[in-house]
């Protein structure tokens, strides 16, 4: 008994630390040069704060507020004036007149998923400022797996404790399970740093951008902003459930963050979260939008 015990313990030592160590290298390896921990416009805070689904959101708000889109229900969108004065608005334009109905769900799954959103991903991943999608699928894995055998551990163990509860001295499950524990813990943990995209200059440059813009940390988090800010800054920023002021704009915004996406793209819009977790994806188009938790890149 002795002996297994003290395996056990040393298998999830050896696990743990391979992981942990795994999990920080596959994070570093991704930053390579000068890091510089700033954005260089909206659309980039955009997608640092919720993915690509926030930047969709952000340009659509822009279009809207302006008077160049309007949106009628049931998330209905029509172009009042073809101008677009960035990449990413003449993307928007060029699928507002492809859409079927112009139907708002549609239009903005299309657009987080086109190769100029995307892009925006790739840039800021080529800065520093964060981690690419498949970066650590192969460590999540590994940490899930390890989750997943601590916790069949447990219930082996507790199958052996009863099977030999008239054995001397303490049972299995009892000698094992700070070993299980820690390692599902660590595994845990793992898992949960495989999800989160921003890096630490990242999280430093959304920082700056939203305080430097009037949205200060405190109040990104409640609903509701002050009159000077821009919408689309809101919207950036905080997402589409601040916009007190504009109920119409929020309630289309929301409703269309709720479609699910199909064919290897989460469905997460990434415009209501919070600390940089992001789906993991798919290689190849709309590689921060593929299959994983928390969707479409982003903080959430």
């Amino acid at each position: 008994m002795g002996t297994i015990v003290t395996l056990i313990y040393l298998v999830v030592a050896v696990s743990s630390t391979v992981l942990i160590s795994g999990t920080v290298q596959a994070r570093r390896r991704e930053v390579s040069g000068p890091v510089y921990a700033q954005t260089h416009d909206l659309l980039e805070a955009a997608f640092l704060a919720g993915g690509p689904g926030r930047v969709a959101d952000t340009v659509i708000s822009a279009m809207y507020t302006d008077g160049r889109l309007a949106i009628g229900g049931p998330g209905v969108v029509s172009v009042r004036q073809p101008v677009a004065h960035a990449p990413v608005e003449e993307e928007l334009l060029r699928l507002c007149a492809i859409s079927p109905h112009g139907d708002l769900k549609w239009l903005r799954r299309e657009l987080m998923r086109s190769p100029v959103v995307q892009a925006i991903g790739d840039q800021l991943a080529g800065r520093g400022l964060m981690v690419r999608p498949d970066a650590l699928r192969f460590w999540r894995g590994v940490a899930r797996t390890q989750v997943g055998l601590c916790a069949m551990g447990v219930f082996v163990a507790a199958l052996i404790s009863i099977g030999s509860v008239a054995d001397s001295g303490p049972p299995l499950i009892l000698m094992i399970a700070p070993a299980l524990f820690a390692g599902f813990l660590i595994g845990g943990i793992c898992s949960g740093a495989g999800k989160r995209r921003l890096t630490a200059a990242g999280q430093r440059a959304l920082a700056t951008y939203r305080r430097e813009s009037g949205v200060g940390i405190r109040r990104a988090r409640s609903v509701g902003q002050p009159a000077a800010v821009p919408v689309a800054v809101v919207v950036a920023l905080t997402g589409a459930a601040a916009l007190a002021d504009d109920p119409l704009l929020r309630t289309q915004l929301l409703d269309a963050q709720k479609v699910p996406v199909t064919s290897g793209s989460s469905a997460d819009s990434g415009s209501s979260g919070s600390s940089g977790s992001y789906g993991s994806a798919d290689s190849g188009g709309g590689s921060w939008c593929g299959g994983g938790s928390s969707g479409c890149g982003g903080s959430s």
